[in-house]
């Protein structure tokens, strides 16, 4: 993935949980603390820095509660304990940015992809250091810190936890490499991925080994019927979350998935060379001479809950037809990212 696309990738996923985090609120707008929470949820070095910081969903969640407060009774409004919410983003729409969220944004934009100039070989070894790990997250977390409204100043304080903390933290924290593929020949389209989930192993685990509850998950799954022990029909939903009817092309009305790696986190104590990985496959059926794609998922314990690693390979068609449709292979590598993107969110949501 190049670099612009990788800042691309990591905007929508701070976008989407920033906006997720705001619509539990019943806000239509995102601001800064929603962007802080969704750093917390960050996959690479960002997210790594504020959990090893010792800051957890939790308590950031709390912290933003208590600051909301505390900027209400100021006013002589005396406000009670928050009721549970829900995410509501993937039901509704008509979401944006505050003014100051975005200035955020694209300054830390201008950050990740500054260039060092005429410099020393050292220097030039120490630059480019920090470019590989000041990704575009690490470099909006940097901004954010730096921001001067206050309010980050004020969830700090709630937390406990001073800046120069969380700096030290992020110049430490190297950005986790991509796990290498595995199987994928020359005849594979694939795409991958990096999420963080706030929940332990053990229980991110239960949610993927259980096809029924795939629907919890994975967006296209409606429901789940059963084949054999190890082998399923998945059917969409006939309506979209936000309840609009969903149109389904024909051939597309029934995927079979098979059950084809599970190995099951290792008891406690564990040991990082051998993290939990699972292995959905599926194919369409009813469509002659169909695709198959291959999704896994490695689980590996992280601070705050679990790191997971998504790689979906998509086989090719051979033929002619291979060829016809290699010019169309970036747009599938981008339907395919954005299919595991859907998915990593679905993953991390259903723990929010």
């Amino acid at each position: 993935m190049t670099s612009f696309a990788a800042t691309a990738a990591t905007m929508q996923a701070l976008s989407m949980s920033a906006m997720e985090e705001a619509s539990r609120l019943s806000l239509r707008t995102a601001d800064l603390e929603h962007l802080f929470v969704a750093l917390v949820l960050d996959g690479h070095s960002a997210g790594q820095a504020l959990r090893a910081a010792g800051i957890t969903l939790e308590g950031a969640r709390n912290a933003v509660d208590a600051t909301h407060a505390a900027q209400l009774e100021s006013l002589g409004i005396v406000t009670g304990a928050p009721k549970t919410r829900r995410i509501v983003f993937h039901e509704t729409s008509g979401y944006e940015w505050t003014p100051r969220a975005q200035k955020v944004l694209a300054e830390a934009g201008k950050r990740a992809s500054r260039r060092p100039g005429k410099v020393s070989n050292r220097t030039r070894t120490q630059n480019r250091t920090r470019t590989q790990n000041d990704d575009y997250a690490a470099a909006v977390l940097r901004r954010l810190l730096a921001e001067r409204s206050g309010l980050i100043d004020d969830l700090l304080d709630h937390l406990g936890t001073p800046a120069e903390a969380i700096l030290r933290q992020l110049d430490e924290t190297q950005a986790p490499g991509a796990t290498p593929r595995a199987g994928a020949g020359p005849r594979d389209l694939s795409s991958q991925a990096d999420v963080f989930v706030p929940a332990p192993v053990d229980d991110v685990w239960a949610l993927l080994a259980d096809p029924s509850r795939m629907p919890e998950w994975e967006p296209f799954a409606g429901t789940i019927e059963p084949i054999d022990d190890s082998h399923w029909y998945a059917f969409p939903a006939s309506h979209r979350p936000d309840g609009k009817p969903q149109r389904i092309r024909e051939g597309y009305r029934r995927r079979r998935i098979e059950l084809a790696i599970a190995n099951a986190p290792a008891p406690v104590p564990r040991t990082p060379a051998t993290p939990a990985t699972i292995a959905w496959r599926t194919t369409y059926p009813d469509l002659p001479r169909s695709s198959t794609n291959l999704l896994t998922i490695t689980l590996t314990p992280a601070t705050g809950g679990t790191q997971l690693h998504l790689d979906t390979q998509w086989t090719r068609r051979a033929g002619v037809r291979r060829i016809v449709t290699w010019p169309l292979h970036p747009a599938r590598r981008l339907l395919m990212w954005i299919s595991l993107f859907q998915v990593g969110g679905g993953i991390s949501r259903a723990f929010r």
